[in-house]
């Protein structure tokens, strides 16, 4: 997928209340600025008429305050969470990993320890 900016939605969307109306405008002109494409996973029309009802039920959650409803109490986070003892910055010392260096993570809520694994990745 090709993120655009529909940037005439954005505009008519300044300043102004978020009515039935404005939102209605708003995404018309969202799906003026995209141009999908034909494939195997959908057509054309239907990704067209989606990014309407996609934006207007975005531009509804955000009049409605509620944007985050989906979204998990306590999310996956990629660092540590800070507790009261701490600052947001995890470390303000810098280090090096090396191909020597270890590695120490829990996985699927068991403590593991993985040597010579810095630089590798899923696929070797």
């Amino acid at each position: 997928p090709t993120i655009v900016r529909a940037k005439d939605a954005e505009a008519s969307l300044i300043g102004q209340p978020l009515s039935d109306r404005t939102i209605v405008a708003a995404a018309e002109l969202a799906v003026q600025a995209a141009h999908p494409i034909d494939d195997v996973r959908a057509s054309a029309d239907y990704r067209t008429s989606m990014i309407g009802v996609l934006v207007e039920r975005a531009l509804r959650q955000l009049r409605a305050g509620t944007e985050r409803g989906g979204w998990p109490a306590t999310p996956i986070l990629l660092r540590s969470p800070v507790t009261s003892h701490q600052s947001s910055v995890i470390s303000d010392q810098s280090f090096v990993v090396d191909h020597a260096s270890r590695i120490t993570l829990t996985l699927n809520g068991a403590p593991a320890t993985l040597e010579n694994a810095a630089g590798k990745t899923l696929l070797r």
